[in-house]
């Protein structure tokens, strides 16, 4: 039968090519693991079991619909989601990373759902598409988090959420709301070259040092109510004057 066809970066997959998979995928990279409720059932109890025993590697896995995900998972030390999708609704509800946690290139079909997650390390989500919508209310991340050009096709709710290392936002694009409402910067937020097709709501956030707007497009208003700003209006740099508080 062989091994996986899939690839990353030249690298191939160990595990055994699935017989139902006509690209000859394992079960975990093939996108048809969500056809069969017993299969799909077992994709998620091998990435749980292997989330919670140490560094895990979860690139271009296809996570079929579950009702549970990640829900208060502990992931034991490092773990990448890169090139993964996510069929369904993403469920880290109280998921705590204990390493740093890669999402390069991911693909979130349906609704991210992160509240009240922590990343004790930092998380890189480059590319990452977010097509459902997220959700990240009370979440936490401890290190630096990069979420260069990635796409928020729904939503982006990051109210809530505590950054206490450096930000990274150029050239993503918020396609929907981007809400910031009641987020905390401790560190430096770059938001270089970003779209905001439908404005943006900074109501209630606290930006500790300073959040840097260079070449950002606001289609939409920019609510900055309530915010707190360390450095007075010096915190905003380069923010166009439609935009401004």
């Amino acid at each position: 039968m062989g091994t996986c066809s899939y690839t990353k970066d030249g690298k191939g997959c160990s595990e055994t090519a699935w017989s139902r998979c006509a690209e000859g995928k394992c079960v975990f990279h093939s996108s048809a693991n969500g056809e069969d409720a017993a299969v799909a059932a077992g994709v998620w109890k091998t990435a749980r079991l292997r989330a919670q025993s140490g560094p895990a590697d979860f690139s271009g896995w296809h996570f079929p619909v579950d009702d549970s995900g990640f829900m208060g998972a502990n992931f034991a030390a490092g773990v990448s989601f890169s090139g993964c999708v996510f069929s369904g609704d993403a469920r880290f509800l109280n998921a705590q990373f204990n390493g740093d946690a890669v999402f390069d290139g991911a693909v979130f079909r349906g609704l991210a759902r992160w509240g009240h997650i922590v990343f004790s390390g930092g998380l890189s989500a480059r590319g990452t598409v977010w097509s459902g919508g997220l959700q990240s209310g009370g979440g936490r991340i401890a290190g630096k988090a990069d979420f260069s050009s990635a796409r928020f096709r729904g939503d982006a709710g990051w109210g809530g959420m505590h950054f206490a290392g450096r930000v990274i936002f150029d050239q993503a694009v918020f396609m929907r709301a981007a809400v910031f409402l009641g987020t905390v910067f401790d560190d430096d937020v770059s938001f270089g070259g970003a779209q905001f097709k439908q404005g943006a709501v900074f109501r209630d956030a606290e930006i500790g040092r300073l959040a840097d707007f260079s070449g950002a497009v606001f289609h939409g208003p920019c609510n900055w109510a309530g915010v707190t700003l360390a450095r007075g209006h010096d915190s905003l740099l380069n923010l166009v004057e439609h935009a401004r508080p």
